[in-house]
């Protein structure tokens, strides 16, 4: 149990360091930024590049020494015996130089003899820069009976290629062949190697700012931008770059985006507000009837309507007010019922017939208006909700007529263009200016309050036409201006012939 103890005790401890510090959780790249992550590959690149090189170099020096050991073997398998005994350097070559040495090539042999003098057999060619003047360390002899080795012959400090070869009275036979051409190769390529790789580093440092100045600036502007736009700067942009690149292309959708975020919460926020005056514009409304209603319970209760006459007065009153009242919650929740997305049933409805009753009855309830339909009415079949479809017709009807005044008329007008039924209803009224037309559909909204309440309006009649068109995919039109009346137009689709 102990043990189990610890071991869950050292679990938790480990799962705690990971929590504080995430990036050792794994080689700690995941920290870095971009910009580090590409220097870090480029620093690899170059650390790879350069490794490369030497190795290059490495294996090239090598082949060299295996061309000049072969040599070595070569002139070592040529050697004779007369070469331990003879004394006189061999006369093979053009004159003999200063020293008495005659020139055999750019190959060197001599004898090192049992007192550790040197006697040379053949020497390097005079016309070398460095002849080779015969200073052999015993070691390094001894070290180059088993195999070739380098090492230095004078005090020039060239360095030659050595190998002996060891004869039975304790003579041994030194061949040398100089590194100076070899060398010279090396530097040469060394050169090349460098100057490539110089190049090769401008060309990735050049690559390496283009991508910073191409790729992770335009990044960092995106930072900056989405910080100032999570402090609560929506308007905040991204600036304009390159739309072919990958950061450009980010930048646009980024923008994008962002316009939809802004749009969305000012949508947002402009639905909270239609919502707060919604309500508030409803509690206003509700309150006035409610307000008469108590007002009337409460006079009655002190007595103060003892008369036949007032009674009936105030019962009149509250029965207006409730009446009122009660419309205005049925608009309410209409207008609830469609704002939850209900859809309305979806059956044969005759429009002709609805606008011809309905112009009919309005001609009926306001004999001494001009209310007429214009044209012959015939079959104009759509699918949808009659009770909706009336009441939105019937709304527009009564607005035409409470709105506007005698003499001036109401004229309807129904028909068929293309796929869609239309209702046209047009009135020779005072108008409404642009801003009124804009907010017309608003609920609650009234161009002359003073005058609509006391008429009975609620300003939500073309709100819920608005709504009920909607809910049967059609849209609402209103034209007006001001000495030239107002044309409200409602546009549904037609029932499909077949």
């Amino acid at each position: 149990m102990e043990w189990a103890t610890r071991c869950e005790l050292r679990s938790e401890l480990a799962r705690a360091h990971l929590r504080r510090f995430p990036g050792h959780s794994g080689l700690g790249v995941r920290r870095l930024s971009l910009r580090a992550r590409l220097f870090t590959g480029v620093l690899l690149v170059i650390a790879v590049q350069v490794s490369v090189a030497l190795f290059a170099m490495s294996l090239t020096r090598e082949q060299f020494l295996d061309q000049v050991d072969d040599r070595l073997e070569v002139a070592v398998a040529s050697i004779t015996a007369a070469d331990f005994v003879d004394s006189d350097v061999e006369s093979d070559g053009p004159g003999v130089d200063p020293d008495g040495r005659r020139p055999f090539g750019d190959l060197y042999q001599a004898r090192l003899l049992p007192d550790r003098s040197v006697e040379p057999i053949r020497a390097v060619n005079a016309a070398r820069s460095s002849p080779a003047q015969p200073s052999l360390a015993e070691s390094d002899v001894t070290a180059s009976l088993s195999g070739p080795i380098t090492a230095e012959l004078d005090e020039s400090g060239d360095r030659y290629r050595l190998r002996s070869l060891a004869g039975d009275d304790g003579v041994i036979v030194i061949t040398a062949v100089p590194l100076e051409d070899v060398e010279r190769r090396l530097n040469r390529m060394t050169i090349a190697i460098a100057g490539s790789a110089a190049l090769v580093m401008v060309v990735l440092a050049l690559m390496t700012w283009w991508v910073v100045r191409l790729g992770i600036r335009p990044l960092k502007a995106m930072t900056r931008s989405a910080g100032a736009i999570a402090a609560g700067d929506l308007s905040e942009r991204v600036s304009e770059t390159d739309p072919t690149t990958e950061a450009g292309q980010l930048g646009n959708v980024l923008n994008t985006m962002m316009g939809r975020i802004e749009d969305s919460f000012g949508e947002r926020a402009r639905a909270e507000e239609r919502l707060r005056r919604f309500v508030a514009d409803a509690s206003h409304e509700l309150r006035t009837p409610v307000s008469t209603i108590q007002g009337y319970a409460d006079l009655y209760e002190a007595g103060g309507l003892e008369q036949r006459d007032e009674l009936d007065d105030a019962l009149r009153r509250v029965s207006q007010e409730a009446g009122r009242m009660s419309r205005l919650i049925s608009d309410l929740l209409r207008l609830a019922q469609l704002d939850r997305g209900a859809t309305p049933s979806r059956l044969p409805v005759d429009l002709g017939l609805v606008v011809r009753d309905l112009v009919a009855d309005a001609a009926a309830a306001n004999p001494t208006r001009s209310i007429e339909l214009l044209e012959p009415v015939g079959s104009l079949l759509t699918d949808g909700d009659e009770d909706l479809l009336r009441q939105a017709i019937g709304n527009v009807i009564g607005n035409a007529i409470t709105h506007t005044e005698a003499p001036a008329s109401v004229r309807v007008v129904a028909t068929r263009a293309a796929e869609s039924v239309v209702v046209r209803v047009a009135d020779d009224g005072h108008g409404m200016s642009d801003e009124t037309v804009k907010r017309a559909t608003e609920r609650f909204f009234r161009g002359d309050a003073s005058r609509s309440r006391s008429r009975g309006g609620s300003g939500l009649g073309l709100a819920i036409v608005d709504s009920i068109i909607a809910a049967h995919g059609g849209r609402i039109e209103i034209d007006s201006n001001i000495g030239s009346g107002t044309t409200v137009t409602l546009t549904v689709p037609a029932r499909p012939e077949h």
